[in-house]
């Protein structure tokens, strides 16, 4: 069983920690020892930690209007709230063995409109992607939960598949998705939170489950599915 949490964020085991150069907010340097990992430089549309194995820190890159392509393919985590509000953000490249979205890490980018999951995914945290501009989502099998308003507001999100692995949804999950049609369970999760979809979101589900009694409950018209 996968154990997540999302208020208490742990550095993977032997992950390089990087600390800020001075304790100044705005300072955007960042250095493991005396080795800079990561300078910000002015205008710079474009975001790379040099290393490997590196734990991005939280608000690392918040508020920057600035980047356009963030290159995370070298992380071993990556803190919450580390891009929210990159309002130009259009580009994120993830590492294939993440296995969290940490809290509002991608919180209002509102141009990123495509994002490939890691198929080692197992959590996504609590507006992990409210108010982006994702316009396509393919969540891995192996995804275990899906945080509360995780795709709050994605306003752009027409279907969205969850995959059998998931066992738990928490409340507004995909709340304020105003073009979402669809909404396909490929299994039955054990636990499903409150306003998860829009009342005008069809459920398709297998006959009989937790999915089915879910959107009954909730006054949602749902359809009957063999996967």
């Amino acid at each position: 069983m996968v154990i997540v949490s999302f208020r208490r964020q742990k550095v993977p085991f032997g992950a390089i920690v990087l600390t800020r150069a001075n304790p100044y907010r705005y300072n955007t340097t960042y250095m493991t020892g005396d080795t800079i990992m990561y300078r910000q430089i002015k205008d710079s549309t474009r975001f790379h930690m040099a290393g490997r194995n590196i734990h991005i820190p939280r608000r690392v890159a918040e508020g920057n209007r600035k980047i356009v392509y963030a290159d995370l393919r070298n992380a071993a985590s990556i803190g919450a709230e580390a891009f929210a509000g990159c309002e130009n953000l259009q580009q994120v490249e993830l590492p294939v063995r993440l296995e969290q979205i940490n809290r509002r890490t991608f919180y209002k980018c509102k141009k990123l409109s495509a994002v490939k999951m890691p198929v080692g995914l197992k959590a996504i945290g609590e507006q992990g992607f409210y108010f982006c501009g994702i316009e396509e989502l393919v969540l891995p099998e192996g995804l275990d939960r899906i945080g509360e308003g995780a795709f709050l507001n994605c306003k752009k999100l027409k279907e969205v598949r969850i995959p059998e692995s998931v066992r738990r949804i928490d409340s507004r999950a995909f709340s304020g998705c105003n073009q979402l049609e669809r909404l396909v369970f490929s299994g039955d999760p054990e636990i499903i939170g409150d306003k998860i979809v829009n009342k005008g979101c069809l459920i398709c589900c297998r006959a009989g489950g937790r999915a089915e009694a879910y959107a009954q409950t909730n006054e949602l018209t749902v359809v009957h599915t063999e996967i």
